[in-house]
């Protein structure tokens, strides 16, 4: 089969989307700090902060893919509304499941009319985002394609001082307990972060496909990516022992680390993608890739029976997280295929 040039993007797409199992997973151990041994704690932790790059991942995936794209209203318009009917689809299925299968005392209309504008699940919050950005996305295409090199410098030095530099300084601030609010609401750059990953995204792919030479600055990619996940990775435990909580705060997609860890292998995997690509199966991957975002949706539902059924916190995270990732990716992959079969329900998936 001839290579795509998104071939990449397919793979990355599968990782980001099995990655939020792992997320997912990881937290239901760390948020029990005070039932499980801390080695099992740091285990937690440490796929945690592995998993913590696949949010940011799509969102460049997206940048990388859609702000190159000549702008189409009809396009524009399909894209948006797609999602909307997705996200309001799925609320509803939420809606049920919470209501009737987990028993949960909530008004079912009550609900359905603030899930217009919260999410009725915690992973649904993507949603919300990704859908604001494909709104702004023809503003964004205007904006980048009009940006020269220093200028997207300029974005790039802007969006991590003010968005992850800013963030990690909030943090450190709070911890010492010093009275101040560090706050800079600068449009494109600091408010809507994730609008930073979407065109970093765009700018990496860009600036190193087609670079003969990028791969000269691999270990030096390397450096900063070990660098940034390690600080992440100790600085959440150390803060968590001293505390004796979880502490999740150097796992917000704003922070500088996560920022530096996101895009460090981002480029590390466009600079090498043919080298990733030439050893995967190419069935396999694009027929993930065709279920995988049905996998992020569905998934919630089997963590929720596994979790409800099962202790699994009982089992050493450093065992328990990848062998029930794997188990609820597999499960949410039957049940997306299955239900890809249906006429009328494959277009919510």
């Amino acid at each position: 089969m001839e290579k795509r040039r998104e071939y990449i993007f397919d793979i990355l797409r599968i990782l980001s989307m099995f990655l939020v199992l792992v997320v997912h997973v990881s937290n239901y151990y760390m948020r029990r700090y005070s039932y499980i041994s801390f080695g099992s704690y740091i285990g937690g932790s440490l796929f945690n902060t592995l998993a913590r790059v696949c949010v940011p991942v799509f969102f460049m995936i997206s940048g990388a893919l859609l702000l190159s794209k000549k702008y189409s209203f009809d396009n524009y318009k399909k894209r948006v509304l797609k999602f909307v009917y997705i996200l309001l689809f799925w609320s509803f299925i939420y809606i049920i499941w919470d209501k009737y299968f987990l028993n949960q005392d909530i008004n079912v209309l009550t609900t359905g009319i603030r899930a217009l504008f919260h999410p009725v699940k915690a992973h649904l919050w993507f949603m919300y985002a990704i859908i604001g950005l494909y709104i702004t996305l023809p503003f964004a295409q205007v904006l980048v394609n009009n940006m020269d090199r220093d200028l997207e410098n300029l974005f790039i030095k802007l969006w991590l001082f003010f968005s992850g530099g800013i963030y990690i300084l909030r943090v450190v601030f709070s911890q010492l307990e010093i009275s101040t609010s560090i706050q800079y609401p600068i449009p494109f750059i600091q408010v809507t972060y994730f609008l930073g990953y979407f065109i970093s995204g765009y700018i990496i792919y860009n600036r190193l496909s087609m670079k003969k030479d990028a791969k000269k600055h691999n270990k030096k990619i390397v450096f900063f990516y070990l660098t940034s996940t390690l600080i992440t990775f100790a600085g959440t435990v150390i803060m968590s022992f001293i505390k004796d909580e979880y502490f999740q705060s150097l796992f917000a997609y704003r922070s500088l680390f996560l920022i530096t860890s996101s895009v460090t292998l981002f480029s590390l995997c466009i600079i090498n993608k043919d080298k990733i690509t030439s050893k995967l199966n190419n069935n396999l991957i694009l027929d993930l890739t065709k279920y995988s975002f049905g996998i992020y949706l569905v998934h919630v539902i089997i963590l929720n029976l596994l979790t409800n059924s099962l202790e699994i916190v009982k089992v050493s995270s450093f065992i328990g997280i990848p062998f029930f990732s794997f188990l609820i990716f597999i499960i949410s992959y039957i049940i997306i295929k299955f239900i890809s079969k249906i006429k009328y329900l494959k277009e919510f998936i």
